[in-house]
């Protein structure tokens, strides 16, 4: 929509009428008066200007044809994006890991271990729920599966090259957990 400039400055003017008698009313004075007007003046202005230097870009029609906006052709690419969504599934949450060692031990698990901590890290299950409702075996089971993966498996290197294991605590301590998100008692045994 487009600044109709004497529809504007028509309707401005009527309102600053009423104002001033309304300011006339309540006791002030012409000077008084006069330095509001001026004050609404200046933003009616600064108003025009940007309504003048701003142009909206228009929808898509609803048939299916692009808009006859140029600067809409123009950067239609720039103002659209897409996400690729083969990265954001199941195991989403590992990219999310900022300790660069971490990530680099978690990416070489097997699906199996990531889908235990998955379990454990991002859906919130307890042990005891892991064990009895998903493997179907004992909480121990479960437990000895977690203790392998995060004694034997998450070995990494550090910065310096030595070689150093993370143990289960500073592990799950150390992910990054949505805000809200309570870590699972069972997982910082």
């Amino acid at each position: 929509m487009s600044w109709n400039n004497g529809y504007e400055r028509r309707k401005f003017e009527q309102a600053q009428k009423a104002q001033a008698k309304e300011y006339r009313k309540c006791g002030m004075n012409e000077e008084q008066i006069q330095a509001m007007y001026l004050q609404d003046l200046q933003e009616y202005r600064n108003n025009r200007i940007y309504a003048i230097h701003i142009q909206s870009i228009e929808e898509l029609d609803s048939d299916g044809e692009e808009s006859r906006n140029a600067l809409h052709k123009k950067f239609l690419l720039s103002m659209t994006c897409t996400m690729d969504m083969s990265e954001c599934g199941r195991y989403g949450w590992i990219d999310e890991i900022e300790n660069n060692a971490l990530y680099c031990a978690i990416c070489k698990l097997n699906t199996n271990q990531k889908e235990l901590l998955t379990l454990l890290y991002r859906d919130g299950y307890t042990l005891s729920e892991v064990a009895d409702r998903i493997y179907h075996t004992s909480v121990a089971a479960v437990s000895l599966r977690l203790s392998r993966i995060l004694t034997t498996e998450m070995k990494v290197h550090n910065q310096r090259g030595e070689l150093t294991v993370i143990n289960k605590t500073d592990a799950l301590i150390k992910w990054e957990r949505p805000e809200g998100e309570a870590v699972p008692a069972t997982c910082i045994q």
